[in-house]
């Protein structure tokens, strides 16, 4: 059997549901993935779906990563990059709460520390939402794959 091919267009995006900037080709890769039907040999308008399965995880990924405390008080200019490594040296070292080691580096004040972690667990709540709201159009993404996956030839 050769390599099994899906076109899509005109896919509207949820950014409420994709704040991390997904193509429409990476969020179907996803949930063929997620619904146990994506194969090496899938391709999706063209492109290899477990690449785009792969680009779709590494956003992902990129976009929670940005949530971290060092992350979040270096976008706000509030430590700069080498501050961050050295605080993170230590913090391994010690064992001690990031925020902890950059005050008592005198890196940043504890207020900048109270206000980079609302900031976080303001981005972190909506990212709990967000991937409610996901889970809750997987069963729906899922009976869609599986009535194209059974109307036509595999994917």
């Amino acid at each position: 059997m050769g390599k099994q091919s899906v076109s899509i267009s005109g896919i509207r995006q949820d950014e409420w549901a994709n704040p991390f900037g997904a193509t429409s080709e990476e969020l179907v890769a996803s949930a063929l993935e997620e619904n146990g039907l994506l194969e090496q040999k899938t391709l999706i308008n063209g492109k290899n779906a477990h690449t785009l399965f792969q680009s779709y995880c590494k956003k992902k990924n990129l976009f929670q990563e940005a949530t971290r405390l060092g992350n979040i008080l270096l976008k706000e200019q509030l430590i700069r990059q080498e501050q961050l490594n050295k605080a993170l040296r230590i913090q391994a070292r010690t064992g001690k709460p990031l925020g902890e080691v950059l005050v008592a580096e005198r890196f940043c004040t504890e207020a900048d520390i109270g206000v980079a972690l609302e900031r976080q667990q303001s981005i972190r709540e909506d990212l709990y939402r967000m991937e409610q709201a996901r889970e809750a159009k997987r069963d729906f993404w899922g009976r869609i794959i599986r009535f194209l996956v059974d109307s036509r030839e595999p994917l």
